[in-house]
């Protein structure tokens, strides 16, 4: 790159603070968007601080696909503890055994002169690693969580924070998506195990309406003709409602 050349560009042309936005750049990097802060931040982790840097279009998608998965890893939920397995089988002991050893592989790589890019690979192993076996098998909670924590702590210390809206929007699809498949575990679970399939599978739906959906600020109504419907609610003003009913309740009772 040289700036008599015109054949380089700046940071801020590079990066964008949304991770989502597809704002044009130049096109010396061979692409059509700019990326986000936190794939820059990847790329810069993807190369030792005292080796030469040759920029490249591969290696700036490299790190956008890797701060991709890290992002999907920290935003991952495992399932509820009460429908995941508390006693360990083998492969469980495998992954715990895995894990350490990465773990331990990531410290030494950064105490021997800060290997950043060993250090990444080894992080994103972990990730894929409890994936690979949350497809085929249901992990116990307390390991899996063990992991995704451990995930989050390195993305953090390593200065990927991820934007507060961005966050929150999708703490928020999670959160519902969570209840859903929490709900749709424990009718595979009744299904499976129930001597009484049909008022298992209603008190389930009940605890879903009145709990957990609550929960997330929506209020499920079920009608005499079968059907259901839903809304938003606010439960402070659920809680105003309420206690004004009581208060009307309390003042009707003294009139009589």
């Amino acid at each position: 790159m040289s700036k008599s050349l015109k054949n380089f560009i700046t940071i801020r042309q590079l990066i964008t603070n949304d991770r989502n936005s597809e704002e044009p750049t130049n096109n010396y990097t061979g692409t059509q968007e700019r990326i986000s802060s936190n794939a820059f931040r990847v790329y810069c982790l993807n190369q030792h601080y005292r080796s030469n840097v040759e920029f490249s279009n591969s290696s700036v998608l490299e790190s956008v696909i890797m701060e991709r998965r890290l992002f999907e890893l920290c935003h991952s939920k495992t399932d509820s503890p009460d429908l995941l397995p508390k006693k360990w089988t083998e492969p469980d002991h495998q992954l715990h055994t895995k894990f350490l050893t990465r773990r331990e592989n990531i410290n030494n790589a950064l105490l021997d002169d800060f290997d950043t890019p060993t250090a990444m690979q080894e992080l994103l192993l972990i990730g894929s690693e409890l994936q690979r076996n949350q497809s085929h098998r249901l992990v116990p909670f307390e390991l899996a969580d063990t992991i995704l924590r451990y995930v989050k702590k390195m993305c953090t210390e390593f200065g990927l924070q991820w934007n507060a809206s961005t966050d929150q929007t999708n703490s928020s699809y999670h959160s519902v998506i969570g209840a859903l498949v929490d709900f749709r575990s424990r009718i595979r679970k009744i299904a499976k195990t129930s001597n009484n399939v049909k008022l298992d599978v209603l008190k389930a739906s009940d605890i879903l309406r009145d709990e957990t959906l609550r929960q997330l600020g929506l209020k499920a109504e079920d009608h005499k003709d079968g059907s259901s419907t839903w809304n938003f609610f606010n439960k402070e003003m659920e809680q105003k409602e309420i206690k004004l009913k009581e208060k009307i309740f309390l003042e009707r009772s003294d009139k009589k």
